[in-house]
């Protein structure tokens, strides 16, 4: 039995093995080298107009013109093309490019500049109101013109350049009678020149500290009065000089609030009799206070240390209700200046003003040779023009009257004196 299954599974193991179409059909392929042959090569790329229609947002699905449309019966056959609505899109605005990291920033999707933030260092921005009434006590009286211009005008001085700035020139005449006509007439001519240096950023402020040196001939012709001493022709010298250092501080201390501070310390004599009292200070100090655009009022004190008078009170108001007009109501010299005219490129402006003139000096009486102190003591109003270039050339002339003149002496060898009036004629530069 063993015997006739061994012989079973040997003849059926001869066919398997024997029989080509079952071999064939077991045989086990491995991947061999291609057959260029049988290989065929991809389509060839064409780079000309692109066949692929463009994608559209607005299309739903295949272009809807084309897709047949069957209507049913008693339908219209025409359908409808469905069209995108129309979007109206301006260019953006943009506020400058913004830089980032050195390259500028362009294109639609840029977001506008945005404006610097306020550092808190920051004392007074550009936005804090220029007054305690910023819209004017009354509709009408606002200003944006300078409101601390010495000259009237509306345009602002140049950025300085120089060491010495402003040389200033100014010549003034008092008439007076000759004698024997009139023995209580007094005749001065006073030549006045000065230069200045300008500092700024005077203690760490915006401010800037003025320094002039000045010097001051003046030359006197008489009096002769009747009731003089025996020998005593002329009551005082030929000659005065004044030799002066001034310096002017206008500190800002807000935009609202600032001050004028003024001192003067100089050498007033005939250099024949210098003493102690030929060094004279005389100052000024006021307080500011911008009330509107267009108004100022400053007080304080006019320190002039004569030798009847020292000290008097200083007040008054600065209105510049428009660049055309700068009235200074202003105790003790007011100056009311309006614009006048432009020729060619010379402005034109007039005025109306007072002073306290006069001035101080130690002299020798030329004839008794005797030391004394004296004061020459006048009010001024006069009426003037000045003209201004765009080089900064300023010239003005003016002719007024003096009256309430005087002289004091110290000392009793020569008895005060009322002086005649007179009128008086003032011409200058400032370059």
């Amino acid at each position: 039995m063993h015997l006739l299954r061994c012989l079973v599974c040997g003849l059926t193991l001869t066919v398997v093995f024997f029989d080509p179409a079952l071999l064939r059909s077991q045989r086990v392929r491995f991947p061999g080298a291609p057959n260029p042959a049988a290989v065929t090569p991809p389509a060839p790329v064409t780079l000309g107009t692109p066949t692929a229609t463009p994608f559209d947002p607005y299309a739903l699905g295949p272009s809807v013109s084309t897709v047949p449309v069957i209507p049913p019966s008693g339908m219209p056959t025409t359908v409808p093309t469905f069209q995108p609505p129309a979007i109206v899109q301006g260019p953006p605005v943009i506020q400058g490019p913004p830089v980032i990291q050195g390259g500028p920033l362009t294109g639609a999707n840029v977001a506008p500049a945005l404006p610097p933030p306020a550092f808190p260092g920051q004392a007074y921005p550009s936005t804090s109101p220029p007054a305690i009434f910023p819209d004017g006590l009354f509709s009408g009286w606002n200003s944006n013109s300078p409101w601390l211009n010495p000259f009237g005008s509306a345009t602002a001085p140049p950025p300085y350049e120089r060491l010495f700035e402003d040389f200033f020139l100014r010549y003034t005449w008092l008439y007076a009678e000759p004698a024997p006509s009139d023995r209580n007439s007094l005749e001065q001519n006073d030549v006045e020149m000065a230069t200045s240096m300008v500092f700024s950023g005077f203690f760490d402020t915006n401010s800037e500290i003025r320094i002039t040196p000045g010097f001051i001939l003046t030359l006197l012709h008489g009096p002769w009065p009747a009731a003089a001493p025996v020998g005593l022709s002329q009551g005082l010298p030929n000659r005065t000089y004044s030799a002066y250092l001034d310096s002017h501080f206008r500190p800002q201390v807000t935009p609202v609030l600032g001050g004028e501070l003024n001192a003067r310390v100089g050498v007033y004599t005939d250099f024949e009799h210098v003493t102690r009292h030929s060094v004279r200070v005389t100052g000024r100090g006021l307080v500011l206070v911008k009330l509107t655009p267009a108004a100022t009022i400053k007080g304080g004190v006019e320190y002039i240390n004569r030798v009847d008078l020292k000290m008097f009170p200083a007040a008054g108001v600065l209105w510049e209700p428009n660049p055309q007009r700068r009235w200074d109501i202003y105790f003790p010299r007011p100056k009311l200046a309006n614009y006048a005219t432009t020729i060619a490129d010379t402005e034109i402006w007039w005025y109306v003003g007072a002073e306290y003139g006069g001035g101080s000096w130690t002299i020798k009486h030329p004839d008794i040779s005797a030391s004394d102190r004296i004061d020459i003591n006048d009010i001024r109003i006069f009426l003037g023009f000045d003209f201004s270039r765009p080089s900064g050339f300023t010239g003005f002339v003016e002719g007024g009257y003096v009256f309430e003149r005087e002289i004091i002496y110290v000392s009793s060898v020569v008895p005060d004196l009322k002086i005649d009036d007179t009128f008086m004629l003032r011409a200058g530069f400032i370059w």
